[in-house]
């Protein structure tokens, strides 16, 4: 059992899935490809791991920070407003969280959402 803000967990967990649906296939296509949700716990490390993978069209490492900046849109064909990414980080961060991107996963895009115990 974890101790949190349930509610902006889960939002912040809904977002990074919703973006990697929305990432797996060509923009108003449907999608083709897969989304995987593995939750890791580190007693080690005090966190537990939402880790959000997707086959989709992935993430430039050189980017890795820039995309959880306010209305930043990599690809301008998708819909978004580009402050999802922002909002998840943000919300997870005011609950002693933190969302990175996994720069070294190449099969598509990896987000890593920790959460204190």
């Amino acid at each position: 059992m974890i101790l949190t803000h349930s509610r902006s967990a889960v939002r912040s967990l809904t977002m990074l899935l919703n973006n990697a649906q929305k990432f797996l296939g060509k923009p108003h296509a449907k999608a083709s490809g897969t989304v995987e949700l593995r939750i890791e716990l580190s007693h080690q490390a005090s966190v537990v791991q939402f880790i959000v993978e997707d086959t989709g069209i992935g993430v430039p490492s050189q980017e890795a920070e820039h995309i959880f900046d306010e209305f930043v849109q990599l690809n301008n064909y998708y819909d978004g407003t580009g402050i999802g990414l922002t909002v998840a980080r943000n919300s997870v961060r005011r609950i002693g969280g933190e969302i990175v991107l996994d720069t070294t996963y190449q099969t598509g895009a990896r987000f890593v959402m920790s959460l204190p115990l």
